[in-house]
């Protein structure tokens, strides 16, 4: 089982709560952000069984250990749809204002195409801080796009659609990058035949606009959660107003100690985050994890009163603007637990599914993923029924009183 992929989908889970925090900021001060998009042009075909990364592409590239005829022909015919995309161009930047406005009404966003702004970079396309700050920009935000074909399944000749982003997040006044983000987003709902990538020229433009979320939701959280929005506050004298964030979540991880179980034959594995926490049985850790997510239902962070309803409402939006498909069909497998709870259930890209159970205890919500990849996912939750079951009546939350 892949625990980086599950770590990185509750670490933006776990941010995306903070939007209530941010949210709350006072309307009277805006941040104000230039964000360049450098998208134009940038298409990229890969039929090697690797997925592509990297951004600021100019042009349409061929992965260069395309070799055979066959796989030639392939990406020709790919490259003259892509062709006909110019037409659409990428139309992101369109749309980041009102993402980026929607998740923090106290920025200011201003965003503009590269091609448009072309006097902010010098001739080997990097910025050119002088100019910047004659026309008094602060803070800058530099996002290189590429999108493109991916083979994802070579047998069957299937592909996806990726977007590959490069976030660049730049301090004018120090003419230096406060932080580099590198994020790959792709449509995991459907794989495409290349026949019916063929037959259907808006398959592309759809799979674009349709990660328009998901791109934005993970790139505000992690600068959010790398300070990156604090630190561009400092040389607006705006500190009071965008915290750390990276301070609060060190406080707040002190306010509580979680006891989990001990289960005979299951681990427990390091997340490296106080807020999430991962157990597997030992021989099928592959197939089956359980993990543990603390929320904060707390003022300090804008959630004061937030009831469990509002809490899985929205982590249900959020998962299905990650791409994850909310599955209303499958019957929610019965379990003894002790305490008030909401089940929900989402379909894994690969197969298998993973079940949410949601609780309240005081200001905490704990929210546990059961993972079970396997297409047989009920033989697995039936095999590991009692043990799951343990940890969800027998995790106690101790808090402590925290002296600042």
């Amino acid at each position: 089982m892949n625990f980086k992929f599950l770590y990185l989908k509750h670490y933006l889970i776990l941010l995306a709560a903070l939007f209530f925090y941010t949210n709350s900021i006072s309307q009277n001060t805006k941040l104000k952000v230039l964000v360049i998009v450098n998208g134009e042009n940038n298409l990229k075909v890969d039929l090697n069984n690797t997925p592509f990364t990297g951004g600021g592409l100019l042009g349409v590239l061929i992965s260069q250990s395309v070799q055979n005829n066959l796989n030639d022909e392939k990406s020709k015919k790919l490259i003259s749809l892509m062709d006909g995309f110019q037409e659409y161009k990428f139309k992101h930047a369109d749309f980041i204002k009102s993402n980026y406005e929607k998740l923090n009404q106290s920025i200011d966003a201003t965003v503009k195409n590269k091609n448009e702004v072309t006097k902010y970079f010098n001739d080997k396309s990097k910025l050119n801080f002088d100019t910047l700050k004659q026309d008094n920009w602060q803070s800058v935000i530099v996002i290189d796009e590429t999108l493109g074909f991916f083979r994802e399944n070579l047998k069957e000749d299937k592909f996806v659609i990726y977007l590959t982003s490069v976030i660049n997040a730049f301090d004018v006044e120090k003419k230096k990058s406060l932080e580099k983000i590198v994020l790959l987003n792709k449509s995991p709902r459907k794989l495409y035949h290349i026949d019916e990538i063929f037959s259907d020229k808006n398959i592309l433009k759809e799979n674009y606009a349709s990660l328009y979320p998901n791109v934005d939701n993970t790139t505000y959280y992690r600068l959010l959660g790398r300070d990156v929005f604090h630190n561009f506050s400092k040389s607006q004298k705006l500190e009071d107003s965008f915290h750390s964030v990276k301070k609060k979540l060190k406080e707040y991880s002190n306010k509580f100690e979680l006891k989990l179980p001990e289960v005979d034959k299951w681990s427990s594995f390091n997340t490296n985050n106080s807020f999430s926490f991962v157990n597997a049985p030992r021989k099928d850790k592959a197939n089956v994890a359980l993990i543990t997510s603390i929320e904060l239902a707390i003022e300090e962070l804008g959630q004061k009163d937030m009831t469990l309803e509002e809490f899985s409402a929205n982590n249900i939006s959020k998962l299905s603007n990650a791409g994850f498909e909310i599955d209303l069909n499958s019957e929610k497998p019965k379990m003894n637990i002790n305490s008030e709870n909401i089940v929900y259930i989402i379909n894994l890209p690969k197969g298998g599914k993973s079940i949410f159970v949601d609780q309240k205890f005081d200001e905490y919500i704990i929210s546990r993923e059961i993972v079970l990849v396997q297409k047989d996912y009920m033989t697995f939750f039936d095999k590991y029924k009692l043990d799951i079951e343990k940890y969800l009546n027998e995790t106690y939350l101790i808090t402590k009183s925290v002296t600042n």
